[in-house]
């Protein structure tokens, strides 16, 4: 069995990478929030080398981030990253950006806004996992409002979201048929 090969790098620091991520995530905010979300930006070390990695995700549920989407954002923000955080010089990395995936965990307090309104699995570390739909989350009482039905006048319910106790994630409905569409790209690279 052939071994992969595994690069020597230095390493980070959580703080360090918490910078990062921070920096990366404003960058992205300025270039795409005109028609993306930045879901997320993770700094992941795997074997021996470091990943940047941005999540982008649609505000219509018909839009899809398509692969040209990515590439176009990679390239306008590759250069910024480069010259604005200032740490990566001495730490060599991959950027990648691409969609979050269809079933998605949501572990951010802001993913649960934009997320408003779409199906969801509920993993509660006790019970059984169950389908709803995401109403509502409101940050200071970290209380999830979600409802049984797609129906916005149907009755809810409301769970206490802790992250250790209960997992959620997006659960699109398969079998429903979903137009997709594509959108015009403007993806501006500043100077």
């Amino acid at each position: 069995m052939k071994e992969k090969k595994r690069y020597k790098t230095k390493p980070l620091s959580p703080q360090q990478i918490q910078a990062i991520q921070d920096q990366v995530y404003e960058l992205a905010e300025v270039i795409v929030s005109a028609n993306y979300f930045v879901v997320d930006v993770v700094m992941e070390l795997e074997n021996g080398r470091w990943y940047l990695r941005i999540y982008l995700d649609h505000p219509n549920l018909a839009v899809r981030v398509t692969l040209e989407d990515c590439k176009d954002i990679s390239d306008a923000l590759g250069p910024m990253i480069d010259e604005s955080v200032k740490v990566l010089e001495e730490f060599p990395y991959s950027l990648e950006v691409s969609s979050p995936g269809l079933f998605r965990s949501l572990t951010k307090p802001r993913e649960f806004q934009f997320y408003k309104g779409r199906r969801i699995e509920l993993k509660p570390k006790s019970g059984s996992p169950f389908i709803a739909y995401l109403a509502h989350y409101d940050r200071d009482t970290q209380v999830l409002t979600y409802r049984l039905s797609s129906d916005e006048a149907s009755e809810t319910h409301e769970v206490q979201w802790d992250p250790k106790a209960l997992q959620i994630s997006l659960s699109p409905d398969l079998t429903e048929n979903i137009e997709i569409q594509t959108v015009p790209r403007r993806i501006t690279q500043y100077d």
